[in-house]
């Protein structure tokens, strides 16, 4: 599920944690069931000017709510969910992965 928000949108928790925002629009999270179901995740972060991908694994839970909410509005507005991620592997793919 491809998510965005202004440059800085992931929220880093502490060392160990990332939290990603899920913005109100058409008020399904269908990609959420997957989550609930297989909470090991993987996700990978396009950075523009660079040929390399970023790829963060860890084990993630879906919150409603959470102490940092307010530090991820965007214009006034908190997520309506955030995918809160216990990281276990950052590493870098080189642009011919990204590629294939």
């Amino acid at each position: 599920m491809p998510k965005g928000d202004p440059a800085g949108f992931v929220h880093i928790v502490d060392e160990h944690t990332i939290a990603i925002p899920e913005r109100p629009g058409n008020k399904r999270v269908d990609g959420y069931l997957n989550v609930l179901q297989r909470p090991d995740v993987g996700t990978l972060f396009v950075i523009p000017g660079r040929g390399d991908t970023l790829r963060i694994n860890g084990r993630a839970r879906v919150l409603a709510d959470a102490g940092y909410f307010d530090a991820m509005a965007v214009h006034g507005n908190r997520p309506i969910l955030a995918l809160d991620i216990a990281v276990e592997e950052v590493f870098f793919h080189c642009a011919k992965a990204f590629l294939r």
